[in-house]
């Protein structure tokens, strides 16, 4: 449990001593250098946060290192995690990363994780494929979800809570909701409801229905928008 190549392996499963791990979903990401320094990139699908994996292959330099970002909104701190020739892995101070880059010099011999949070909302996912954590809002029963419900609904629909982070609705703000099917066709998702999780102050239950213009029975990739940034997209199956 010592050993550099067991510290390596858990820089990418258990960086900081709670089970929190490097991304799970890979994104392109590109080095000048590849045979001095590496960089790897994946989304962590459970928070939104993009995690950066830098390898200082040098045995005697420290490097420079300046990481852009294209098509993702970052949040406004990033965590540094570095495991160095010393053979221990430290949480550095954290770097700002509100902007569409950011800077740092990794040592020698070196292996830097940087967690990057993202400024957009995202529903919380569980499995592969991605699928929402999601309920029926009256029974509290996971999917598959009908469009139909003889619980307590006067016009007799189904209503869907999902489960999001990073979502803090103020007063102007503007939340939407979609379903897109396997054919990338879009269909609109109405709010009924949006709300801070009691005692959980980080969670938001979102509740949706489906309307009339989404086909049934199917899967859909459901997705939020706040203020037009789009979070990231989760499976939920409509049943007959």
């Amino acid at each position: 449990a010592s050993t550099p190549t067991y510290k390596a392996m858990k820089m990418y499963r258990n960086y900081d001593g709670n089970k929190s791990t490097f991304g799970d979903v890979s994104v392109s990401d590109t080095v000048p250098d590849p045979d001095t320094l590496s960089s790897f990139a994946a989304i962590r699908y459970i928070d939104g946060a993009l995690t950066v994996m830098v390898i200082n292959k040098s045995l005697s330099s420290n490097t420079p290192v300046t990481i852009n970002l294209a098509n993702f909104s970052a949040g406004s701190s990033t965590q540094v995690w570095q495991l160095t020739a010393a053979n221990a892995i430290n949480r550095l101070n954290d770097i700002s990363s509100s902007g569409s880059s950011l800077s740092l010099t990794v040592p020698a011999q070196s292996i830097t994780l940087l967690v990057i949070p993202t400024a957009a909302p995202f529903l919380f996912t569980e499995g592969t494929p991605q699928r929402a954590v999601a309920a029926d809002s009256v029974t509290f029963l996971r999917g598959p979800f009908s469009m139909t419900t003889n619980h307590f609904s006067p016009d007799g629909r189904t209503r869907s809570a999902l489960f999001a982070g990073n979502l803090n609705i103020q007063s102007g703000d503007v939340l939407e909701a979609q379903a897109e099917n396997s054919l990338q066709q879009s269909r609109p998702l109405n709010i009924e409801f949006v709300g801070k999780v009691p005692g959980y102050n980080w969670l938001t239950q979102v509740v949706v229905t489906f309307p009339d213009s989404v086909p049934s029975p199917g899967d859909y990739l459901v997705s939020i928008k706040l203020n037009g940034t789009p979070s990231n997209k989760a499976l939920v199956t409509i049943g007959p």
